[in-house]
């Protein structure tokens, strides 16, 4: 019986059968907790999404998941895997504003699927012209003064002459895949320009059981993760110190709980003195405040959430489609990629902020109850 009378009376005091207005008065105090909580999540949503795109970038700008240094037997593949025969040479390449040493990667049509058009934000004109073209990153393009439909002229080595030789080229298309440090010196064009021994890029969803097998027949390749040891530990070093600093932010917001408590603490006060002489005892008026105090905090931490991952949806969308020729520091950034809500890190906040209401509030909710009542009685 007193156990349903204590319910009763933590339900009525968290809004059941309150009025609107009452409600929107008692979870007033929890605002706080909603607005630290959704910019946590956002930051958390923004930072795991913008890691992703990196890795994207890394293997589709880079050289697929599994680079094979050699041709492939097709049969190891399974269907929806693709890989594409490149090679690589190093070139000086001139237009009208500057000159630069540059990396080309000779491939073959098709290359320029729909994912990695996708994410290098290709953009492409129609060669209409006899000359070969070639896929310029942004950045060069702006030092060179050549735009889309430009000309450029290529100084690619003749492997039949034994010399270099000047390639007038067709400028096709524009990529940028926002890291501007890995994509500033990469030049596309046609393998009928390049003369250098042929690798395999192997774009797969299953890049650990394949490298193992490729390497168990003896082929010699790598992994992208392997090939950008540094830049793919940076990522994940990264990702994982916010992780750190936002679960220890949200560890620091749960003392608000004791706030929160006060409040209606204060508020109760007559409430608090009149249930105590109708029986009920000092452990279970504690019991039923922290109850009190943590139904609040759950259901301000859920909205702070739900308003993060709405936010992150509204506002990255606005990010991909600011100009970065207005705005050069985010030159050097990815801002087009798609919203990752990383579950895992949403769960271990929410834990840590529920975690240290619950310990703050019963160290301290005691002492705070009872020193107020004794001021009303």
């Amino acid at each position: 019986m007193k156990n349903e009378a204590l319910g009763m009376y933590v339900r009525r005091k968290t809004g059941s059968g309150q009025s609107v207005l009452w409600i929107v008065r008692s979870y007033l105090p929890s605002l706080l907790i909603v607005f630290i909580t959704a910019i946590l999540t956002f930051a958390l949503i923004f930072v795991s999404s913008m890691s992703e795109a990196l890795e994207d970038t890394l293997v589709n700008l880079g050289s697929g998941n599994i680079t094979v240094y050699s041709d492939v037997d097709p049969s190891l593949l399974r269907e929806g895997e693709r890989a594409f025969s490149v090679e690589t040479c190093s070139a000086v390449v001139a237009g009208e504003a500057a000159t630069a040493l540059v990396q080309v990667k000779g491939v073959d049509e098709g290359y320029f699927f729909s994912e990695k058009r996708d994410v290098l934000n290709l953009q492409t004109v129609e060669n209409t012209t006899t000359l070969e073209g070639v896929i310029l990153s942004r950045t060069l393009s702006g030092e060179l003064g050549a735009g889309l439909g430009g000309r450029i002229s290529l100084m690619v080595w003749d492997e039949d002459a034994g010399r270099t030789r000047p390639v007038f080229c067709f400028v096709e298309g524009i990529y940028h895949s926002g890291y501007g440090e890995f994509d500033s010196r990469l030049v596309f064009t046609s393998r009928r320009l390049t003369s250098s021994g042929v690798n395999t890029e192997i774009y797969t969803d299953r890049e650990d059981e394949l490298l193992s097998l490729l390497r168990n027949r003896g082929y010699a390749a790598a992994g992208y993760k392997e090939i950008y040891a540094s830049i793919y530990v940076n990522i994940i070093r990264s990702v994982a110190l916010l992780d750190a600093i936002v679960i220890l932010v949200a560890m620091l917001a749960g003392f608000f709980s004791l706030s929160i408590s006060s409040e209606y603490v204060e508020r109760d006060r007559r409430d608090i003195a009149g249930i105590m002489l109708l029986g009920f005892s000092r452990t279970d008026v504690e019991a039923a405040y922290r109850r009190i105090t943590i139904n609040v905090v759950a259901i301000a931490l859920a909205a702070g959430m739900a308003a993060g991952v709405i936010f992150s949806h509204v506002i990255m969308p606005f990010i991909a489609n600011l100009d970065s020729s207005k705005y050069p520091f985010l030159s050097n950034y990815v801002l087009s990629f798609d919203v990752v809500v990383p579950l895992r890190t949403l769960v271990l906040l929410a834990a840590a902020l529920l975690f240290t209401s619950i310990v703050s509030l019963r160290i301290s909710l005691r002492k705070m109850i009872f020193s107020d009542l004794r001021n009303v009685l």
